[in-house]
């Protein structure tokens, strides 16, 4: 396994998933890219250059560890072929703005149910882009997420994360990243994991995963 300084760091932190996929029947290769944390500099240059929204607090402090991470394995099917069956690609510092081209409404029936107002608009930073899964981001309403650090840090009171499909639908995914993260790790990265989260479904190909 390359970077074993931070690959330890990140077994740690997701409930040792690197050490489970190294055991599992057929896993021939685990790869874990190397990435340093960036600098509290850096966080604050992104909240600045995308002001007025800004990084919520369990999101910088990943940052710090690592400036976004990705780790893929490799399985030898039947006929002896090995193929990329799971990746895990999380953010990095950049996060580019991702335009919203869907009605506000998309978003309201979540907003209702943590107390936003219908009048509620909405930001999407982009965490991951993948060109067969499509965009997973950071959903901002601008009501609240762009205060302070207490009123972001309130339960249920921060951005939360979306997926824009192939088809360019929005689908609400997680609470926060954190809760994001943890679902990533359940499910060990395996390409297009989060259709499972919505109507569109998982394809026969992940399924099988």
């Amino acid at each position: 396994m390359s970077g074993e300084g931070s690959a330890k760091l990140f077994n740690e932190l997701a409930f040792h998933v690197l050490s489970y996929i190294e055991v599992m029947p057929g896993v021939t290769e685990l790869d874990f890219e190397e990435r340093h944390g960036v600098s509290s500099a850096d966080i604050g240059a992104w909240d600045a250059a995308n002001m007025p929204y800004r990084l919520p607090a369990e999101l910088a402090a990943f940052l710090c560890m690592f400036d976004g991470l990705r780790f893929s394995w490799r399985a030898t099917m039947p006929q002896r072929v090995s193929v990329l069956v799971g990746s895990i690609a999380s953010t990095d510092s950049a996060m580019p703005r991702a335009p919203i081209d869907c009605p506000n409404s998309v978003f309201l029936s979540g907003e209702r149910e943590r107390g936003g107002s219908s009048g509620a608009t909405f930001a999407a930073f982009v965490l991951e882009h993948h060109p067969r899964v499509g965009k997973v981001a950071l959903v901002y309403r601008n009501e609240h997420e762009t205060s302070d650090d207490a009123e972001r840090a309130a339960p249920g009171s921060g951005p939360q994360v979306w997926l824009q499909d192939l088809g360019c639908r929005w689908h609400f995914l997680a609470e926060n990243f954190s809760a994001y993260f943890r679902l990533m790790v359940v499910h060990l990265g395996i390409q297009g994991w989060q259709y499972a989260y919505t109507d569109v479904g998982l394809d026969e190909v992940t399924q099988q995963w």
